[in-house]
């Protein structure tokens, strides 16, 4: 049975995008040196660059860096949970007859948000662009929240629009201590746009873990772990998006 599990991986990996194109490469890598053409430095370097990219030892490992810096905790407390858009599909089937729907990312955040204020009966905002967060909104109503504990934003188009207008709809309104829920790789830099903004009394609340917090022994022993593909390669782009806007954050305050 496992020699099939094993044979079905190998297959699987050589006829997806990723690895086919992994496996082209390398070949001719293989070719370019053999008739030692010039173009054999390039070429290695594009081969080993796509290979170290669409690793998935790789891409967990610089995806749970970010995700581990901010762990949630039960006991959380505040005044306002702020939940920050990650997008939505547009024209999609729904329960609704307008349709559409969240991205995975965005009804995580938003199901812990309302989980959240069940326990707390704190008010939530959701700060993004419509058609998102009119989607949203309605499946607060449709989950039990009370329209009175529902605010939304609208008009914020980045992470740093989002830390802005939370902090403007905090000013306003009086709250003194926002939960800030988010993905867990996305928080820190989060964390950075709302200090940006003027608010260092904050909590977090990070959700939508996209790695793995078992022991990782197991996963590093498995051999197609080391076999590139398109899950990893979104994952470490997702990741230096991050890091690179960590980056840009950083460098504003020098």
């Amino acid at each position: 049975m496992h020699v099939f599990i094993y044979l079905y991986k190998i297959l699987t990996f050589l006829v997806l995008p990723v690895g086919l194109i992994s496996v082209v490469l390398f070949g001719v890598c293989i070719y370019t040196w053999r008739r030692k053409l010039n173009i054999k430095y390039v070429l290695t370097f594009v081969t080993l660059f796509l290979y170290l990219c669409a690793n998935p030892f790789i891409s967990h490992l610089l995806l749970q860096q970010l995700e581990k810096e901010y762990i949630p905790t039960a006991a959380v407390q505040g005044d306002l949970i702020a939940v920050l858009g990650g997008g939505a599909l547009n024209g999609t089937p729904d329960i609704e007859a307008d349709g559409g729907s969240l991205g995975g990312g965005s009804m995580n955040r938003l199901i812990a948000a309302i989980r959240l204020q069940k326990r707390l009966h704190i008010p939530i905002v959701v700060s993004g662009e419509d058609p998102e967060t009119a989607k949203a909104k309605e499946i607060m109503l449709d989950l039990g929240v009370l329209p009175e504990n529902i605010i939304i934003d609208d008009q914020a188009h980045t992470t740093v629009m989002n830390a802005e207008h939370i902090a403007a709809i905090c000013e306003v309104a009086g709250f003194k201590k926002p939960i800030i829920v988010t993905s867990a790789y996305h928080m820190p830099r989060a964390v950075l746009c709302f200090k940006q903004a003027g608010m260092m009394d904050f909590e977090t609340f990070a959700v939508d873990y996209q790695t793995d917090f078992s022991d990782s022994s197991s996963y590093n022993k498995d051999m197609f772990v080391w076999l590139p593909t398109l899950g990893a390669l979104k994952n470490t782009t997702t990741a230096v998006r991050e890091y690179m806007g960590i980056t840009a954050m950083q460098l504003q305050w020098l």
